[in-house]
């Protein structure tokens, strides 16, 4: 909720569960922003609970390249 109102540009988190998120992520799209795992896989109900969203495609493209080490 954070992210999509504009108060925090990134969230990490991993080992969560469907339901910590599931919700959130047309929440977050519709404000612009992105939404994938700690791979940069699209969330699904199958994910293992790791997400990286930002505050929009630019700065994904930038935490994911940090995180991955690419």
């Amino acid at each position: 909720g954070m992210l999509a109102s504009g108060l925090i540009d990134i969230v990490i988190e991993d080992t969560l569960k469907a339901y910590d998120y599931m919700a959130l992520i047309p929440v977050i799209e519709g404000a612009g922003g992105v939404v994938t795992d700690k791979y940069n896989q699209d969330i699904s109900l199958d994910s293992k609970g790791s997400i990286i969203a930002t505050a929009n495609p630019e700065l994904h493209k930038e935490v994911v390249r940090v995180f991955t080490n690419d």
